[in-house]
């Protein structure tokens, strides 16, 4: 008997190969994207972790400057008076490279003396002592990364130019450097001697930080005691920001992922579903001769895992190959956030494909749970009778309906549970998506009844039996609704989401933008003086200035990026989102600060904390007024009025002008006046607001690039899912659609009801996604991207992704009717008549 039920699948399956192919493939698909990112994932996570640890090596903790540079100074005290011989000078600065336009490589300036006992980047040297020695003696010379110099064609004895806050520095290779790591590559810095970066950056006699390895008590001893204008943070404290902000991205792609697999599990459902359907007859008659409840739900779960180990494979196979693409966005996207670093290989993970296998076979077989236990339990006669078929389809609808309302009660608890947790946030969304997918048989039933009501003198016969056969075929349709619809939500919700970002991000750099040319410089500052400035503010064409000093502090929540601000005509550029009304009065005043929302999201502060900087002449505690909306990703940071600050850290330097220009200023005279009258030294940027609006416009879509990859890989496995779904629909008709070619209906007219039927199907679903989608954007804006990032943002319904959505649902459902109804129009009548 089991072989009689094999031999019968066997041959449903090869009667229907299209079917089963599209099945396959639709989940092959959902397993690929899942595989495929949490490959990209991985291969990133541990390539930025190779890179921090060389970087790092054996360091414990690393004395940083408050309020301004490090003087050399202090190394030499560190060492001869305190004792501390693991100790070791950096200069570092991201530098770009010419010919290499967009993008940024870290410069890392060491003593490669001083390098034995914490890094070893002295083994780096390709020719040993005498390379090193002339490293350390001849002036612009660095290492380059092995993949940097292979990129530019250069070699040993070659000259790179990189190019400093805009200034182009020629430097001669002496040697490169190997990448880091054995399956996973990651570049390392470029590497030069301390002097020579001194040089290049132009800070002589000044250090970015000192690297230190230490013990618990020489530790607890020099964070007593540190040096003036100095703290000390240990290294698993530094970079905080970054690895929770990378940590988000990294989990919102996972999730992106599972979404995919969810569509291909309605998919295999849809299939399993309709393989059922299909054979009801050769079904009933299996039961009818004595197969076993327990042998038809073996058979057809028997089905469903051999489709699923098929299916999974093909999955993993093309996980692999897409991981390989989605690695260098993943990498891309962490860079534009943050920092450069490089990946080279994507090696096999043994661990991720085992949960890919596992999420495939499981899926697919949950997925055919329902169909295996509806073929089993039905008792022949039943099975025989179609409308015995269509009347359990309604009471399923009706159940389905019903079961909606507890998902969204549990999704609302979820939310309100977990009120900062991501997962449950994302557990919360798949409920949604669920009770949307239970909520559409229901809502396609009333959409085509009001549609027959309103078109009742107006629709001929063909679009009559069009309307009537989606109501009336549930058991067809029901499935296929609901999994297109889910799918078009999930690209809906995704493109809103996307939409709804980017709006709000044009708006806030708008608020941001107070001034029409912006003067940066590096990270040291510029010391100009109040007679600079005045000069400025008198070129002819310019309304007012604005000044800003910039400093990353360590503080006990973190690295923090303090920002000292003397406002312009325009004001602060702030948007304030929490706080009095008088939050910017209270900060020009300089009775406290104002913090971003990222900051206190992830810190749990609210207005009236305190907060602890360190200044140097000791830890000053100032009053959180209010909280603005801040898009940026590096470190947390809070606004101070430049007054305040310069009181606290007495630091009088500048690390940004913002220039106003009149309505009928010449802004070409005003930038050449600017130059003229800006000091040589240190260098400077001079880029106007419509030049920064461009460049993070440009950051924010390749940041978005991946989702969109995601999102239209979504879309595919949507169109797969709805062309298997409707063609096996179309097919198990052709002998309803032999009976109307018996009664008169001509290939024409039957292309017509087909069309019709489909392409209301397609709308149904495609009209079912809109509010479903809404809603899973309304998530995505309110709760996802709150929790993973720690930023709000407006929530805008733009036409054109919901239009997207629709047209897709439509386009995919006519095209499915296409085939069967040529098909039908070439049926032989007797045949089908008689199995009628």
């Amino acid at each position: 008997m089991n072989r009689l039920l094999r031999r019968a699948s066997l041959r449903f399956f090869l009667r229907h190969p299209w079917q089963l192919a599209l099945a396959i493939l639709g989940v092959s698909l959902g397993v690929a994207v899942y595989v495929g990112v949490a490959l990209a994932n991985d291969s990133a996570a541990r390539a930025f972790e190779l890179s921090s640890a060389a970087v790092r090596g054996a360091t414990t903790h690393r004395l940083l400057p408050i309020g301004g540079a490090l003087d050399e100074s202090i190394y030499v005290d560190l060492v001869l008076r305190r004792g501390l011989a693991a100790a070791a000078p950096v200069v570092t600065a991201d530098v770009g490279v010419a010919g290499l336009p967009g993008l940024r490589y870290p410069l890392l300036g060491i003593d490669p003396l001083q390098e034995t006992g914490l890094r070893g980047f002295s083994s780096f040297a390709p020719g040993g002592a005498s390379d090193l020695a002339r490293l350390i003696a001849a002036p612009a010379t660095v290492l380059l990364p092995e993949t940097l110099a292979a990129r530019l064609g250069v070699a040993v004895g070659d000259t790179v130019t990189l190019l400093v806050s805009g200034r182009p520095q020629p430097v001669e290779v002496i040697g490169t450097v190997p990448a880091i790591g054995a399956d996973v590559q990651a570049e390392p810095p470029i590497l030069a001697d301390i002097a020579t970066a001194q040089e290049l950056l132009g800070r002589p006699g000044l250090l970015s930080y000192v690297d230190l390895r230490l013990t618990g008590d020489q530790a607890g001893e020099l964070a007593a005691e540190p040096p003036t204008a100095t703290a000390l943070v240990a290294l698993d404290r530094e970079g905080g920001a970054f690895r929770e902000l990378a940590r988000a991205f990294r989990t919102n792609l996972t999730a992106l992922g599972l979404l995919a697999l969810v569509v291909g599990t309605f998919l295999i459902y849809g299939t399993m579903s309709f393989a059922v359907v299909q054979r009801r007859a050769t079904l009933g008659v299996l039961r009818a001769v004595g197969v076993t409840r327990a042998e038809l739900l073996g058979s057809v779960l028997l089905e469903a895992l051999c489709l699923a180990v098929v299916a999974t494979s093909i999955g993993l196979v093309l996980g692999h190959v897409l991981a390989t693409g989605l690695v260098n966005l993943v990498l891309r996207t962490i860079g534009d956030l943050y920092f450069s670093a490089g990946v080279h290989a994507v090696p096999p993970s043994p661990t991720i494909y085992a949960q890919g296998a596992a999420l495939g076979l499981g899926a697919t077989l949950l997925a055919a749970a329902k169909p295996a236990l509806d073929a089993a339990r039905a008792a022949p006669a039943a099975v025989l009778r179609r409308a015995e078929l269509e009347r359990g389809a309604r009471r399923g609808m009706r159940l389905a309906a019903l079961a909606a309302a507890p998902l969204l009660a549990a999704s609302a608890l979820l939310l309100a549970l977990g009120s900062r947790d991501l997962y449950t946030a994302f557990a919360a969304l798949f409920a949604v998506l669920a009770a949307g997918a239970l909520l559409t048989p229901a809502a396609t039933v009333l959409l085509m009844r009001a549609i027959e009501i309103a078109g009742r003198r107006v629709l001929r016969l063909p679009e009559v039996l069009a309307v009537r056969g989606v109501g009336a075929s549930l058991s067809r349709t029901g499935v296929a609704t609901a999994a297109l619809a889910v799918a078009i939500a999930t690209v809906n919700g995704v493109g809103l989401m996307i939409s709804s970002f980017r709006t709000s991000l044009a708006d806030w750099l708008d608020t941001t933008l107070t001034a029409d040319l912006y003067v940066g410089f590096d990270t040291e500052g510029a010391p100009l003086t109040a007679a600079d400035v005045a000069s400025i503010e008198a070129i002819p064409g310019v309304a007012g200035v604005s000044l800003a000093r910039a400093v990353v502090l360590p503080t006990e929540y973190g690295e923090l990026a303090v920002r000292g601000i003397r406002p312009g005509p325009r004001g602060w550029g702030l948007e304030i989102v929490a706080g009095d009304a008088d939050a910017l009065g209270e900060l020009a005043a300089g009775r406290g600060v104002v913090a971003s929302e990222r900051f206190t999201f992830a810190r749990g502060l609210t207005v009236g904390d305190e907060l602890a900087l360190p200044a140097p002449e000791g830890e000053r505690r100032l009053p959180i007024v209010g909280v603005f909306r801040d898009f940026n990703t590096g470190d947390y940071s809070v606004v101070i009025a430049l007054d305040l600050y310069r009181r606290l850290f007495r630091d009088t330097s500048l690390t940004g002008v913002g220039i106003q220009l009149l309505p009928d200023g010449d802004r070409a005279a005003v930038e050449q006046a600017l130059r003229a009258a800006l000091p040589a030294s240190p260098p400077f940027r001079l880029r106007s607001s419509e030049t920064i609006e461009q460049l993070s416009l440009e950051v924010f879509d390749r940041t978005f690039k991946i989702t969109e990859v995601l999102r239209v890989l979504a879309a595919v496995v949507a169109f797969l899912g709805v062309l298997s779904a409707l063609l096996s629909i179309e097919l198990e008709r052709a002998r309803e659609l032999a009976v109307l070619r018996a009664l008169g209906f001509v290939p024409r007219q039957l292309l017509a009801t087909l069309l019709t039927q489909t392409g209301l199907l397609g709308a149904a679903a495609g009209l079912a996604a809109l509010p479903l989608g809404a809603a899973l954007a309304a998530l995505l804006v309110h709760v996802i991207n709150r929790r993973s990032f720690g930023w709000s943002m407006s929530f805008v319904v733009t036409p054109g992704p919901l239009l997207t959505g629709l047209a897709l649902a439509v386009v995919a459902a006519v095209l499915a009717g296409i085939y069967p109804a040529l098909r039908a129009s070439r049926v032989e009548l007797g045949g089908a008549l008689r199995e009628e």
